[in-house]
């Protein structure tokens, strides 16, 4: 099954074989391109970015950091990568600041570098990233009727 980017935006992450997440991507979309009803719904700072994660894929990204994509761009296939036992996306979205990037990522395994725990540490439990239930971005509520 073929993953697709929700959301436009800029890739800040295109990892592949780190655990917990196995291969993932990231995707910023900063938050003033967000219709004003989805941002006002979640209260969100509008000089920050939405982050979103798509973890466990199959394969490495099919995209590279910095690589600019619309709705919808093929970014993997799902997968039981990292520490998964079945098959399955882990989605996840934060909001934070601008221009992020997470080139490596990982919990605190004692063969990883203090690089990747850092990139770690700066996404799950800084503070600088909020966790957003994306349902609430999922949900059409937001979105204008059809014509």
């Amino acid at each position: 099954m073929v993953v697709q980017s929700i959301l436009p935006g800029e890739v800040s992450a295109a990892i592949s074989d780190s655990y917990p997440f196995g291969n993932l991507v990231i995707i910023e979309t900063p938050i003033r391109f967000l219709p004003d009803e989805l941002s006002d719904s979640l209260q969100l700072d509008r000089e920050k970015s939405l982050y979103t994660l798509y973890a466990h894929l199959e394969n490495p990204p099919e995209v590279n950091i910095e690589q600019q994509v619309e709705s919808c761009t093929p970014i993997g296939t799902v997968g039981k990568s990292g520490n998964a036992g079945i098959y399955h996306l882990h989605l996840e979205t934060r909001s934070g600041v601008p221009g992020a990037q997470f080139p490596v990522m990982g919990y605190y395994l004692g063969d990883l570098t203090d690089e990747q725990k850092t990139y770690y540490e700066l996404w799950r439990i800084s503070g600088e990233f909020q966790l957003l239930d994306p349902m609430a971005i999922l949900d059409q509520k937001w979105a204008p009727a059809s014509q």
